[in-house]
């Protein structure tokens, strides 16, 4: 028989109130777990790694060979140091944005055990747009709740040249766009020189110039402007980025041109030829 209707209210009441009273024990048990995960133990734990290896997108990697204790992973801050500037450290996730400088390094935790503590078969990973930057020393830095690296992890990225891939070259309004379709290893715009072929006429070689500015070749007497677009922002030459050709005037029509792509001794990585209508 259903209770009469002045009493559906209160018994309605009652069920909101036992409701409201479970999840508040709930949640108190929640926060009592957690709070216990996050206090740190007094004896630091003593973590190794294994030596870093590069993969093909340019990515340092390494694993956990060495751990005394099996901690949860928000125990523990990452940081990178690179070349002597030190990067801002942030709590180890499964992905975690590392600032050194002006670059942004990603380091991913791999749990392969997915218990969320770091311990003897994860895997670390370091990766920057574009790859890691050739020509530098790196230093992971694993470091304790109270602030003490306990596991560190060592590598280099060797400068050599790259190889690079260059897209059809396209022209509209008397300058040619050429788009990089794909870069071996990343490496600094210091690295590079450029030179334009127009005709049967080489220009002089200069300096990569900054992003955004020209580099001006001299041409039988005309300066032609090539200018780089970093498209990633990253101040490494990489996969998207493009080289504008163009003079006053734009580029003379009937005429066939080719664009060298210099490494810093003056060899070539790759060039680029079309013919303007």
């Amino acid at each position: 028989m259903a209770p009469p209707p002045g009493d559906r209210l209160p018994v309605a009441l009652l069920a909101v109130v036992a409701v409201v009273v479970a999840i508040v024990v709930i949640a108190a048990v929640w926060w009592i777990f957690v709070a216990s995960v996050f206090v740190p133990p007094a004896v630091r734990p003593q973590v190794s790694f294994s030596t870093p290896s590069l993969t093909q997108s340019g990515a340092a990697t390494f694993s956990v060979v060495g751990a005394s204790a099996a901690y949860p992973g928000v125990a523990y801050r990452a940081n990178l140091e690179v070349d002597t500037v030190l990067g801002t450290a942030d709590w180890l996730r499964a992905s975690t944005t590392i600032t050194v400088g002006s670059t942004d390094y990603t380091v991913n935790w791999q749990d392969a055990d997915g218990l969320a503590t770091l311990s003897v078969g994860d895997r670390i990973t370091v990766n920057a747009p574009g790859g890691l930057p050739a020509g530098h020393a790196f230093k992971f830095l694993l470091i304790w709740a109270d602030g003490n690296a306990v596991g560190e992890a060592f590598w280099t990225v060797t400068l050599t040249k790259p190889v690079i891939t260059f897209a059809t070259p396209s022209t509209s309004g008397g300058t040619t766009t050429i788009p990089v379709a794909a870069v071996s290893q990343s490496a600094g715009r210091d690295n590079y020189r450029v030179n334009l072929r127009v005709n049967t006429t080489t220009g002089s070689a200069v300096a990569l110039a900054p992003a955004g500015t020209a580099s001006n070749v001299s041409v039988a007497g005309t300066t032609y402007a090539i200018t780089w677009t970093d498209i990633g922002g990253e101040a490494t030459v990489n996969a998207g980025d493009t080289f504008r050709i163009t003079t006053a005037g734009g580029l003379p029509s009937a005429s066939t041109f080719t664009f060298f792509l210099l490494w810093s001794d003056g060899s070539q990585i790759q060039s680029s030829s079309w013919t303007t209508a």
